[in-house]
């Protein structure tokens, strides 16, 4: 669920933790801090982060629109109607 403490040691290249939030704030980092203090960063975050984890897309193919070609042909005829030609 979340790195473990020698995880974020490696990660940060700091044993304190007011150091590793300081190196995660420094490095945009994603992290919660626990009651005492410590920071918590979400072991899903860190592999997506990292590229070991890939994201789903988010356009699914039932969100896609095909392109209305009559709606073209439509507006080709007005404009060709209305010019004269």
């Amino acid at each position: 669920m979340f790195l473990s403490k020698k995880e974020l040691e490696e990660l940060t290249g700091f044993v304190r933790a007011a150091k590793q939030i300081e190196w995660l704030r420094a490095n945009g980092w994603r992290y919660a801090e626990d009651s005492q203090h410590r920071p918590k960063v979400a072991r899903s975050y860190f592999e997506v982060r990292l590229g070991g984890a890939q994201r789903e897309p988010d356009v699914r193919a039932s969100d896609t629109v095909a392109p209305r070609f009559e709606a073209l042909r439509a507006v080709r005829t007005t404009r060709g109607v209305a010019h004269g030609a």
